[in-house]
């Protein structure tokens, strides 16, 4: 047991410290406001690595090379003109979740969105478009390269026309990838249009409570609340003035390596906190003016996910199930 505890942390050391090379290569490369999509790149390189799309293998590098320029594109877009962003906006979205939900319980879908809300979350000037757009287009050469390497002997994927003549509003997957895309429009216009600082932290919220299933999301509901509530309070007590500041680093530090073993998210959502606090330091002039605007805001995706769950309901649809169906059954909650 403590041996396998020991390779465990090891490896965890060395993914960590790979992970942050490559962020600050990546940052260092592209400049500190795409620092972030760096972040949802190697996310997206890690899983594609493990994980297969369920795509067909023919056309897999188009459909994941497509999606980063078509996310570059709409990311361009809201740059200039927050309305047409909208459409823009619904259509990127639902487009990449509709392609990377072929086994919706892989959650291969996370890369991109992580990817699409930090380039939102990060907005540029005029002159830096073409760094983000080369942001983009390096994303999508690295993740296809690894998917494709990784998965070249992957056969009977789905190709484009089989997963658009498998889009039904009585599927869960298409349901889910409809409360998806409205959610994040919703939050990504109203911190485009009121200019709101640290705004992604709503569309994280809205992408990390948006589950297939009600009893899901009220159960994310209680715990990012929750979790979100003691992670503040984690933060005064660490960062507040408590701990000398030439040790707040190494806290920082020791808190980011713990996170890589904790499986549950209730847990995740307070080293989340913590760490989300520490790195907008720099935004708030007080720790409790940040912890304050960092709860309102889960609030605001709280609101804006049972208002998609609403309209769902309003809808009145039958969402069929099928058990047998993999691509259907959602089977991992973590």
């Amino acid at each position: 047991m403590k041996k396998d505890f020991f390779k465990l942390a090891i490896k965890n050391l060395l993914q960590l410290l790979c992970i942050i090379a490559f962020i600050v290569g990546f940052s260092a490369i592209l400049g500190s406001e795409n620092q972030l999509i760096g972040v949802g790149l190697v996310t997206g390189i890690i899983m594609f690595y493990n994980i297969d799309l369920g795509l067909d293998k023919k056309q897999a590098p188009f459909i994941i090379f497509g999606l980063c320029l078509l996310m570059a594109v709409a990311n361009i877009v809201s740059v200039y003109n927050v309305y047409l962003a909208i459409l823009f906006n619904i259509i990127t979205i639902y487009l990449f979740m509709t392609l990377s939900t072929v086994h919706l319980k892989n959650k291969t879908y996370i890369p991109f969105i992580l990817m699409y809300i930090f380039a939102e979350g990060m907005p540029i000037e005029p002159n830096q478009i073409p760094k983000r757009a080369l942001a983009f287009i390096l994303s999508g050469i690295l993740l296809t390269l690894v998917y494709c390497i990784k998965h070249r002997k992957l056969e009977n994927g789905k190709t484009i026309k089989d997963i658009y003549n498998n889009i039904s509003i009585s599927k869960e997957t298409t349901v889910f990838n409809i409360k998806m895309a409205l959610g994040l429009t919703i939050s990504m216009f109203l911190t485009e249009f009121f200019n709101i600082e640290k705004g992604m932290w709503i569309s994280m919220t809205v992408s990390s409570l948006t589950q297939p299933h009600f009893h899901m999301t009220k159960e994310r509901i209680k715990d990012r609340f929750l979790g979100t509530i003691i992670g503040v309070i984690c933060f005064f007590i660490l960062f507040g003035g408590l701990i000398p500041t030439e040790f707040l680093g190494i806290i920082a530090a020791i808190l980011s390596y713990i996170y890589t073993f904790v499986k549950s998210y209730y847990i995740q959502i307070i080293f989340i906190t913590i760490s989300s606090l520490n790195a907008a330091k720099s935004v708030f002039t007080t720790p409790f003016y940040s912890g304050v605007y960092r709860l309102s805001f889960i609030l605001i995706g709280i609101l804006i996910v049972l208002f998609v769950i609403f309209l769902e309901k309003i809808l009145d649809k039958k969402v069929k199930e099928y058990p047998n169906d993999e691509e259907d059954v959602l089977t991992n909650n973590n």
